[in-house]
Formats: structure tokens, sequence, C-alpha cells
């Protein structure tokens, strides 16, 4: 790249008059170019590029920060997050254990509610089985502490037991117990052991006969005379319950596949994955013949869609991301097929904006939520769960859409510090206040700084654990914001802030980590961030598939993925991020938001 000495340093002295801060010449070059471009003129100015944006000293500065991120800085937000997990866990273990999970504000423990069965917030993922401690177990590995991971492994192995009389959702119990001790099964049993000594002394497959004894519990909810699809919940003793709902929401019908394929190749028993994949492949025959798209809530009687509503948060989400994941895991073609299908109807149908991401005019693309018939506007808000979907872009190599997506709820964390549960992008207001402490977007921001080291990424996971640890930090551990404009807390530490959200800041950070390295593209996580080896299943399903020995599966690595220019440059014009942040209401003052929450 060539410098024009005297038009840079005119340029830094012009700066310091205005500003009084250092700017680097990454940062005026890249607005020097979006000016260039814009404007189709190659006389650009100092101060035609500061005119033309808008910069103030403040989001010169903040921009400018974007570009770098200190080594000592990483060292220190590593530390962090592992305090953060160690702070949650512990006072998990010396007050809610053995109970669900921890009431962090009275420190004291929760499980099921058994006195309003109908308390589906709580009932559906709490069954009085150990929950905090089985999804943590596979956090603790990455953060390599195999000392305490025996010793949980040993108290989850002495003491869970599943014959209980909860009633609990077949998803929540298959991501967050099954996943967990399949992936610490296999973690215990890999001879390599390259997130250092996980082996338990006298290990006898006891992780794989819990969740043996889970999934047999869980599989009855197929019991279904009238149709495929399962019932959403089954009580752990007792099966189906008498008075259970007869619809079912896509996801968590159609998200089993990872954790109910792996069990079937660990055990050579092809049950779990057969109803999986026959409910998950079911779901795909029903979509819409004209939009393409799925709805939300299927009739389990009828087979019929209950909810209509197609986007890509709760309800539906996971559903995607398993069909990419269980082709990335199993190498099942018909997987990828499905998630292309719907992939191109969900771009055509729930994608508005600008055509290109990074490029172009139009506003800045959001995935709206419409009818799967008409693919009609069905709702001005979008959910805290879509974050997750730029994780999958990135799986899917679908780089610049998965920056554009994952900028949307930057700005949107960047408002409310937190992420409201529904964001209203019509009012931009929340329609659902609460944060409940979910890892979609650090989970997203971990991936796409793996996929384009660019800094951006790390100061924006830096925002999200500064700011966890600032609002949400109380006594014994963290809580659920209730409101996201006045900061107030819920008494709640759901299971997955320590399996997920913990996890991925940590990563982020942890450069040195096997996952970040070596191991890169050797597992796949699941929903609930817990590990499965890719490499480890292939082989057992070619063995027992009798398929070319010689097959290797093949799919692009993320060191593929990246322009090395993201490294040294924002991922986004600063043109688009202004107008993103304009669109988000960014500069709107909380103040006023409460007092129109109000009315």
């Amino acid at each position: 790249m060539k410098i024009n000495i005297s038009r840079f340093l005119y340029f830094l002295i012009y700066l310091e008059k205005i500003s009084t801060i250092s700017l680097d010449y990454a940062l005026y070059s890249q607005l020097s170019k979006e000016l260039k471009d814009d404007m189709d003129t190659n006389d650009v100015l100092p101060s035609s590029v500061l005119n033309y944006f808008k910069l103030t000293k403040d989001s010169l500065k903040e921009f400018d920060s974007y570009l770098y991120f200190a080594e000592n800085d990483r060292i220190r937000l590593k530390n962090l997050s592992q305090e953060m997990f160690s702070f949650g866990y512990d006072n998990y273990m010396n007050h809610a254990y053995p109970m669900d999970e921890l009431d962090p504000i009275h420190c004291c423990g929760r499980g099921p509610d058994h006195l309003r069965p109908d308390n589906i917030n709580v009932n559906d993922a709490l069954g009085d089985y150990l929950l905090t401690l089985v999804d943590s177990l596979t956090t603790l590995v990455v953060m390599g502490n195999s000392s305490e991971f025996k010793q949980a492994s040993k108290l989850v192995i002495e003491n869970l037991n599943f014959d209980k009389n909860s009633t609990v959702q077949v998803f929540e119990a298959t991501i967050r117990v099954m996943g967990s001790l399949l992936s610490s099964h296999l973690i215990t049993i890999d001879p390599n052991q390259p997130f250092g000594d996980m082996k338990i002394s006298n290990y006898n497959n006891e992780f794989l006969n819990l969740a043996h004894d889970l999934a047999v519990r869980l599989i009855s909810a197929f019991n279904n005379d009238y149709n495929i699809f399962p019932y959403p919940r089954i009580n752990l003793k007792m099966g189906i319950p008498t008075n259970s709902f007869n619809h079912t929401c896509t996801s968590g019908a159609g998200s089993l596949i990872l954790e109910f394929g792996t069990l079937s190749y660990l055990l050579n028993d092809p049950i779990y994955e057969k109803v999986a994949r026959t409910v998950s492949e079911a779901i795909f025959l029903k979509k819409h013949p004209t939009t393409g798209l799925v709805g939300n809530e299927l009739n389990i009687k009828t087979g019929n869609w209950q909810g209509l509503m197609s986007g890509l948060g709760a309800g539906i989400d996971s559903y995607l991301e398993y069909l990419l994941k269980g082709f990335v895991l199993f190498g099942n073609k018909k997987d990828l097929y499905m998630f292309n299908e719907i992939k191109k109807s969900v771009k055509r149908y729930l994608r508005h904006g600008r055509n290109e991401c990074l490029r172009g005019k139009g506003h800045h693309p959001i995935y709206i939520n419409v009818n799967m018939n008409s693919g009609n506007t069905a709702n001005n808000w979008i959910d805290s769960l879509q974050a997750f979907y730029s994780g999958v872009q990135v799986l899917d190599n679908d780089l610049d859409e998965a920056i554009c997506f994952h900028a949307l709820y930057f700005a949107i964390w960047k408002k409310f510090s937190v992420l409201p549960e529904r964001y209203n992008w019509n009012l931009k207001l929340p329609d659902v206040y609460f944060y409940p402490l979910r890892p979609e977007f650090a989970e997203a921001t971990y991936f796409l700084y793996r996929a384009t080291k660019s800094p951006f990424y790390l100061n924006v996971a830096k925002l999200i654990i500064e700011n966890l640890n600032d609002i949400t930090r109380v006594k014994c551990g963290f809580a659920t914001v209730h409101d996201v404009l006045d900061k107030s807390l819920e008494d709640r530490m759901e299971s997955f802030f320590l399996s997920e959200t913990i996890k991925y800041l940590y990563l982020t950070f942890d450069k040195e980590n096997y996952l970040n390295n070596e191991g890169e593209a050797e597992y796949v996580f699941t929903t609930e961030g817990h590990m499965l080896p890719i490499k480890k299943l292939n082989q057992i399903k070619f063995k027992q598939e009798n398929q070319d020995k010689n097959y290797r599966f093949s799919h692009e690595s993320n060191e593929n993925v990246f322009s090395h220019k993201l490294r040294y440059s924002l991922p986004m014009k600063i043109s688009y991020f202004e107008q993103l942040f304009d669109m988000i209401g960014l500069s709107d003052n909380l103040t006023d938001l409460l007092v129109r929450k109000k009315f």
C-alpha cells in the first residue's frame, strides 16, 4: 500500500487539533476508501472524511479502538472469564448442589416446581438431576481443570439418578444432560487426552450408561399413536404425562440428531438416530410447497402446523443448526440438502435489506419473522435466540452474512448492555424485557473471531464479559436481568450460563486452547456447547456401516474462510455501522425509554 506521507501528516495534525487523540493510519485508510467509493472521487482530504462521516472525538476513538487488542488485556479477560466460572460454579456447589440450579441472590438451590406442574419455565429444564453440575462438566474440561472435572465426575457417577417423578422437556433434557454425559464419556476415553489428564480412575462407561438410561426414558415420547412427532415432555418415572400438551415446537422435536445419533453409534443401536432423523426429515417434508418455509409449532396428533410463524429464533432456531451440524458430524448428505433448501427460503422471505451485506446501498440486512404460507411479515420483533445464527453462517462459510447478522445484535447489546429477550425493530424498544444470561451472542462472537481473527470481535467479547460482570454479579453468582432498561435482577442462574456463555467467552480469549489450535476442526459444539469429536464418531459410523475406510468427510476449514484484511480493519464500513446504530436507536436516552415503557 502506498502512503501519501504529506497528506497523512496533515491528517494527524488536523486530528490533533479537533480531537486531541491519535488515530491510526489503518482507520484513516478505511475511511478514505469508503468515501472514495461512495463519492466516486480520488480527491479526499481529512476534513472531507470527518465531515462526511460526521465523526466526533468519541466516535473516532471508539472505532479506532476496535482495530487493536492488547495482549495483557486478552490475558486479563481470559482470567476474568475463568474467575467468573469458578465464582458461579463454586457457589452452586456450596449453596445449591445437589439441586438443579443456583438462586444467586438468596444463595440457595432450586429444583422442579412440583407444586405448580404447569410452571414449564422452570420444570422444562429442571428434573432433579444435578443439572448445573452435569451441564458444567465440559466447561471444566475446556478450562483444563482436570482435578475438579474428576471430582465432579465422581459426584455425577455416584449420585445421578433418573428415576424421578419429574416431568421435563425432551429437548432440554437431551441437550443439557445427555449431551454433556456423552461428551464427557468421549473425552474420558480419548487415549490422546488433548485437554489434559481427564481420565477417571476405574471408569467403566458410567457416563455412557447414564446417557443410555436417560435416552430410554426420553424415547417413550415417540410412542405417539397418532403421528410420528414426539410428545414435547416426558415424566422420567412414568412416561407420557396424562395431561400432556398436544403440540411441539419445531426445534424441540427436530433438534435431537446430534445427541441421539452419537448415542446410537456408541451403543451400536440404530433406534435413537432413527427416531431423531425420522422426525427431522418429516418436518422438512412439511415445509410449505411455495415458500419452502417451516412453521414454529406442530400438532402432534394431526401432524399439521399449529404455529405458522417462520423465523430464526425460538421454536425453530436449533432445527436449522442441527441440519448443518448433523452433516458435519455424521456426513449424511441429506442433512446438508435439507439445510440448504431451507436456507434458500430463509434468505428469500426472511431477509430484508441491501442485497449484498458488505457493499451497496440500502438499509442494514435483518431477518424478520414471517407467515410460513405467504412470506408476509408476522410481527415486528426479533428475539435474542436468533443471535446464534451468525455462528451457523460461519460454519456454512457465509462469512459476509455472518458479519452483518452479528453486527445487528452488537448494536442492540451496545444499546442495553445486555440483550432483551425480544426487541421490536419498529419501535426500537424491547417487547420482552428480561435477559436470562443467554449464550447465543457470545457464541457467535467466538466463532466470528475464530473465522476472521479480527480484533473487533475481541473487543465485542470484552464488552460482553465486562457488562455481565458489572451488571449481573451478585452475592453468590450471576443473576438473570429482569428488565434490560432499569437493570433490575431476578434470582436465577440457568445452567447454560456456565456450560455455554462463560465457556465461549473463555475460548475467545484463550488463544492457546486446544480447541483453538489442533482441535479447531475436530469437534462440533452441540446447541448446549458440549463438544462431540467428528473423527471419532465418523470412524465408529464407518465401521458399523462397512463404508470405505478411505472416505474423508470434506468440509472447508475455517482457516480458509476469512479475508486477511479483516484483521487490520473493521468488518463493516463505518457508514454501515452508523446506519445500523441509527436503525437500532443507539443514541436514544434510556431514561426516555423507561418513561415510554410506562405508557
